[in-house]
């Protein structure tokens, strides 16, 4: 496998295995992602240069993940240093083709790679309650969670509750 930045050029098909991710994820009951989220902020996370793709050998796509500089809903957890410098892994997606092949933790240990390549100490995220087969990645990985949660509210009164995750790279 091989991590690369994405590129304007991968949009569509980011968007193409996202669509069938949420297809899966509503079959099993994990019903936090939609026709807007995580989709509609794609080609922003191109633009600043922070999604990142995993290919098979092949160029196959495989999986993909952001790393941003900053998180929605951050200074509700009690991080372990608050104030160390951190990057936040958001919206990991492992193409449905894929799934339950060592790929997911793949991209996190590629996720945690560029985040010590940058200087940053901490790789930390926010996990939606009910997504049980992310928690235990990030808790296989060797993720620990933080104290407190994050509620997000949305405009139809709609909230999702999050719980932050973190691993000292």
């Amino acid at each position: 496998m091989r991590c690369r930045l994405a590129e304007e050029r991968d949009l569509a098909q980011v968007q193409a295995m996202f669509h069938k991710i949420v297809d899966h994820m509503n079959a099993t009951g994990v019903c936090i992602w939609d026709d807007v989220y995580p989709c509609a902020f794609f080609a922003e996370d191109i633009a600043h240069g922070q999604l990142f793709l995993l290919e098979d050998d092949g160029g196959a796509l495989a999986a993909a993940f952001a790393l941003s500089p900053d998180c929605e809903g951050d200074s509700v957890i009690g991080w372990q240093q608050p104030d160390a410098r951190a990057l936040y892994l958001c919206r990991l997606g492992v193409n449905v083709e894929r799934e339950r092949r060592g790929v997911g933790m793949l991209a996190v240990r590629e996720a945690a790679r560029l985040v010590r390549e940058s200087g940053a100490q901490w790789l930390r995220l926010l996990v939606c309650e009910g997504n049980d087969p992310a928690m235990r990645l990030y808790e296989k990985a060797g993720f620990t969670r933080g104290s407190g949660a994050f509620d997000l509210t949305f405009y139809d009164g709609s909230s999702l509750h999050e719980f932050g995750y973190e691993l000292r790279v």
